[in-house]
C-alpha cells in the first residue's frame, strides 16, 4: 500500500493554503483603539477616543512592522457636548500630514492640539519648525497656529506611544 501519491496531494494543499494566508496578510490593515484619560491644565480630566491605522501595504522594509496609516482622536468638547475629531494621515498620498499628537488642551471651549512632525519629510512639508511642533486650533475646523498664538500653560498631556522612524 503506497500512500505516497496521497501524503504529496496533502503537502500541496498544506502549502497552498498557507501561501494563500500570507499574501492575505501581506496587505493586511490594523487597527487599534483605545481612550485615555487625558489631564488637561486647569486639573479638569475628558476622556478622548483614539486609534491607531497600520497599513501593511503602504511601502516597508522586508520584516519591520506595518507603518502607521493615520491617528485619530476623537473627543468632546467640556460643556458644549460638540464632538470633534482630529486626525493625522501619513498614508503616502501627495500631501500626508504626518504628525504625531503630544498634547490636547482647552482654552475658553476652544481645543488646541500640539503635534511633532514624523521624520524629515513631515519636518520639511511643515516649514522646518523650531522649536519641532506644529500647533492647532479648533474653530469649526483644524486651523494651524503659531507658537506665539499656542496658549503657554499647556503642557504635553496624551500618552506618547513609541515614534515609529519614517523618513
Amino acid at each position: 500500500m503506497n500512500n505516497h501519491p496521497s501524503l504529496l496531494r496533502l503537502c500541496n494543499i498544506v502549502s497552498l493554503v498557507l501561501t494563500l494566508g500570507v499574501s492575505m496578510n501581506a496587505c493586511a490593515t490594523s487597527t487599534f483603539t483605545w481612550k485615555e484619560e487625558v489631564l488637561l491644565h486647569d486639573g479638569k480630566k475628558i476622556i478622548v477616543e483614539r486609534s491607531d491605522t497600520y497599513d501593511s501595504s503602504i511601502p516597508h522594509e522586508i520584516g519591520q512592522d506595518a507603518p502607521l496609516a493615520e491617528h485619530t482622536m476623537t473627543f468632546t468638547i467640556p460643556g458644549t457636548g460638540q464632538t470633534v475629531i482630529w486626525k493625522s494621515n501619513n498614508r503616502p498620498s501627495p500631501d500626508p500630514d504626518r504628525l504625531h499628537l503630544l498634547a490636547l488642551d482647552f482654552l475658553a471651549g476652544v481645543p488646541y492640539v500640539a503635534t511633532t512632525p514624523l521624520g524629515s519629510l513631515a519636518y520639511a512639508k511643515w516649514n522646518y519648525p523650531n522649536p519641532p511642533y506644529v500647533f492647532f486650533k479648533y474653530t469649526d475646523e483644524w486651523k494651524r497656529v503659531s507658537l506665539e498664538e499656542f496658549p503657554e500653560q499647556f503642557k504635553i498631556n496624551v500618552t506618547v506611544p513609541s515614534l515609529q522612524h519614517e523618513p
